[in-house]
């Protein structure tokens, strides 16, 4: 590009920033010049979500006392989801749902930093992540490409393997176009709807990928999806990339669904509120008094 395009472009740019409202990614209020993606009260609910005590198998967000050393009572029931760890950001709730919905429907790439921003934190602790070789988008379908402004699963894996410094490969393609999970509420069904979708981009895309130890059976691989609901879509992805060679499949989410809803995920941060005040009344640091609009 020639310099005065290049000059003009950038000028052009900033008179944008100038012209247009600076608004939070998850609620649209005007926020201050400089204060990040989100206005006060949502990085407040967004950190009290991904705060709230959470299974790290599976990436449940539950009561502590129902966690327990080797992961809590669903984990059993969800072995079919054939990924050995699931880390989950947090419950599907406001603003959380929110963040994930604008980059999924308005492509908004902020929320990809917000969201691959935290879960980095949240992965960098995990034994796991040590052992993972390379991190691997769910694809989706061309026709989908055309009705959403992006790939949202591909673009928040590339901000999330850039966070954590590892590969992203595109091991799987989407080879069959089926309707939106979203609108199959009868779980059984949702794996069936994606059964035969997915296929490898190539017979040995896996076998190819580099290890960090050789003497491994295959490469250990992380799948990065925005949300995480019935699993199906997981289990099929999980399925391709073992069936090609990988060794191990772990999974890393921006948010989670809970099958007893709002109500469920209101009465845990009600609950952790209460016992931080608790904490605060006996000699610890006060805590944050809850925000109404995320505890309906």
């Amino acid at each position: 590009m020639p310099r005065w395009q290049t000059l003009a472009a950038g000028a052009l740019g900033a008179a944008a920033d100038l012209v247009a409202p600076l608004v939070c990614a998850a609620c649209h209020t005007w926020i201050p010049s400089g204060a990040g993606h989100l206005c006060s009260p949502c990085q407040t609910g967004l950190d009290r979500l991904v705060r709230l005590p959470h299974c790290t198998r599976c990436g449940r967000a539950a009561r502590r006392e129902s966690i327990l050393e080797h992961g809590c009572a669903a984990c059993d029931s969800e072995s079919h989801w054939n990924v050995g760890n699931v880390s989950a950001l947090g419950p599907y709730h406001e603003p959380l749902a929110t963040i994930v919905r604008e980059l999924k429907y308005r492509g908004d790439t902020r929320c990809a930093a917000i969201l691959a921003g935290r879960m980095a934190e949240r992965l960098r602790p995990e034994p796991w992540l040590a052992t993972v070789d390379a991190l691997v988008p769910v694809p989706m379908h061309w026709l989908r490409r055309l009705q959403r402004p992006c790939a949202h699963a591909a673009v928040l894996a590339d901000a999330l393997a850039k966070a954590l410094r590892l590969p992203l490969l595109p091991l799987v393609t989407r080879v069959r176009y089926a309707p939106s999970q979203t609108h199959i509420p009868i779980r059984t069904r949702r794996f069936s709807n994606v059964a035969d979708c997915f296929a490898l981009a190539h017979p040995d895309a896996v076998r190819r990928v580099p290890r960090r130890d050789a003497r491994s059976r295959g490469p250990v691989l992380c799948i990065v999806d925005n949300l995480l609901m019935s699993g199906a879509t997981v289990h099929e992805v999980s399925r391709v990339l073992r069936a090609g060679g990988a060794g191990r499949v772990h999974l890393a989410v921006a948010a989670r669904t809970r099958s007893d809803g709002d109500a469920a995920v209101a009465g845990l941060l009600a609950a952790e509120a209460h016992g931080t005040a608790s904490a605060s009344s006996s000699g610890c640091a006060p805590a944050d008094q809850p925000d109404e609009r995320f505890m309906r």
